[in-house]
């Protein structure tokens, strides 16, 4: 699978790059200029070119035109990449006339990148392959019997297009800018919406406004928040081109589909210039931007912010410390029992440790006891008893957590809180639930159905209210529908208007994902192929049955080989390939 990849001059300068930059990190620019070093000395020597380079975790595919070098970097040796980087490298010398204009033209930059993430797209699963599957089994819903219909009607909310209004600069009131800016750091974000407009003649306090609008538009629909509409335009009257930047970015999120890493990107583009800021802390304008820029997967930025933040602002600590995806990195990278045990030894104690207002951070410290339990299943051997007890446990837990949380869930952002229900009720309920003898799962499946049917409800009531990301919306209620299909296979119960939902949710835009984060993309395409393949097991045409399953069964063995470096996915991906195969 391409995780990356580098679009280089002739001379070894990066003109177009992924997230390659994450793999090679400040290696990048050396890397490039080394290769470029490399090949032409054996260019002169050999009269060849080099076309693979295997290093240490990484094995790359060269192809070249007499201006451009494209690198494409995978974890997986990949002999069909060869000819992919041939095909990606003429798809960009068709679109573009004069090479060099790369060197200085953003505006080609992004067109190239486009064409290229867009050529690598087409190697995947896509999101077509779902809507094809999903329009096969609505041809054929009329031939399952006794079925029970969710009645859901529409599931996918996109607001309309948002229009600037106008919006009142009050005069100046009590207190200053960096008070506004103490109480973001804070976590006060009610008091920096009701504050801010007295101070809208200065930049620093519309951005503070708008960051801190954005943020209470992503709590549940039970707090009250500005309307986008005025969030738009407050945005739009920000006058520092940066910081507007990544605040539309973070709009966009609420907006549209395959949008949710854009703000990632602004980051990645800028991370200079951000992480020069950071370090002016002390000024409003640093802990502004800090406050925008927080939190991220960049440890670059991170690490400055740790050193500037200290025990000052407990709420903004705590963002740090539970970055998801620093989080996230730290889990996967686990070796062995030991480790694995240590690691979930430390976020049981943090998840304990969190003082009773930051409900955001708990939440994220049980995602990521979520994820270490997950991988651990996935990446070791455990015997049947024991991963049925691990999960058993697991699942209690979580539930017992949540409870003590629910008063405090209304100042926790809809996405934590969602991706948190996906790994309960979807991926760690489903392994518990084929880990149980026939008559306890039957048991457990009518009081999990209940439970995802609920969350079901509230997921499209906060969808309606546009009060969560589009992305993650989508992730989790294409992981409700795996859920609730699978459950309810397991009790005899086909879901006939199943496709129609998962149709909706088959947004093209989607696609998107797949250049910052194949993980997101590939849980999506996965969750919606096993909730259409427990409606296939229905179907009373054998030939029509058979048919669809091998459709669905082959697209996941797909994902199954796309995602070998992502064992929660290829796991998961390999186990429904085979149970789609033989059903």
């Amino acid at each position: 699978m391409v995780i990356g990849y580098m679009l280089l001059s002739a001379g070894g300068i990066p003109l177009v790059t992924s997230v390659v930059m994450d793999v090679w990190g400040d290696m990048g620019s050396l890397f490039a200029g080394a290769m470029t070093a490399i090949n032409n000395v054996i260019s002169e020597v050999m009269k060849t070119r080099v076309r693979y380079v295997k290093t240490e975790k990484y094995h790359l595919y060269f192809s070249y035109s007499s201006e451009l070098t494209l690198v494409l970097i995978s974890e997986v040796e990949d002999p069909m990449l060869h000819q992919l980087a041939d095909t990606v490298m003429s798809e960009v010398l068709r679109m573009i006339d004069d090479t060099s204009r790369l060197t200085y033209d953003s505006e080609a930059q992004g067109l190239i990148g486009k064409v290229i993430r867009e050529n690598l797209v087409k190697r995947l699963p896509s999101i077509s392959s779902i809507i094809k599957v999903a329009d096969m089994l609505v041809a054929s819903a009329d031939s399952v019997k006794d079925g029970m219909k969710l009645g859901l009607g529409k599931v996918v909310f996109l607001p309309v297009e948002l229009r600037a209004e106008k919006f009142d600069v009050k005069a100046k009131g009590k207190g200053s800018v960096k008070e506004l800016v103490n109480s973001f750091l804070s976590g006060d974000f009610e008091r920096v919406v009701r504050e801010a407009p007295a101070f809208f003649g200065s930049d620093l306090a519309r951005v503070l406004y708008a960051k801190a609008a954005l943020k209470m538009n992503l709590f549940p629909p039970e707090v009250k928040a500005p309307h986008l509409s005025l969030v738009y335009s407050v945005i739009m009257s920000v006058e520092d081109g940066l910081a507007r930047s990544l605040l539309m970015a973070e709009l966009k999120r609420i907006l549209e589909a395959g949008t949710y890493y854009e703000r990632e990107r602004v980051i990645e583009d800028n991370l200079f210039e951000l992480s020069e800021k950071f370090k002016v802390v002390h000024d409003d304008t640093g802990a502004v931007y800090m406050a925008l820029a927080l939190p991220t997967g960049r440890r670059e930025l991170l690490e400055v912010a740790e050193q500037f933040i200290g025990e000052q602002h407990q709420y903004l600590k705590y963002v740090l410390k539970t970055a998801p995806s620093l989080l996230k990195r730290s889990i996967t990278r686990m070796e062995g029992f030991d480790e694995w045990s240590a690691a979930v030894g430390r976020i049981k104690y943090e998840l304990g440790s969190v003082p009773p207002g930051l409900v955001e951070a708990s939440y994220n410290y049980l995602l990521a006891f979520q994820l270490a339990i997950l991988s651990s299943l996935m990446g070791r051997d455990v015997d049947l008893e024991a991963g049925r007890e691990l999960l058993s446990s697991s699942v209690k837990e979580v539930e017992k957590k949540y409870d003590s949380l629910r008063k405090l869930s209304k100042n926790a952002p809809s996405d934590v809180l969602v991706a948190n229900y996906w790994f309960t009720y979807n991926a760690l309920t489903g392994m518990l639930i084929y880990s149980l003898p026939a008559e306890e799962a039957e048991k457990e499946a009518l009081r999990y159905g209940e439970k995802v049917a609920g969350t079901m409800m509230w997921l499209i009531d906060v969808g309606k209210r546009n009060r969560i990301s589009v992305d993650m919306y989508i992730l989790s209620m294409a992981g409700m529908l795996a859920a609730y299909s699978r459950l309810m296979f397991l009790l005899g119960t086909p879901i006939p208007d199943l496709p129609y939902y998962v149709k909706q949710l088959a947004l093209p835009e989607l696609e998107r994902l797949w250049d910052y984060s194949p993980h997101h993309y590939l849980h999506v395409v996965t969750d919606c192929l096993e909730a259409l393949g427990y409606v296939a097991g229905f179907l009373p045409v054998e030939a029509v049955r058979r048919n669809i399953l091998e459709e669905i069964a082959l697209s996941l063995e797909e994902i199954y080989r796309a995602s070998s470096h992502i064992p929660v996915i290829s796991t998961l991906a390999a186990l429904n390939a085979v149970k789609f195969h033989v059903l």
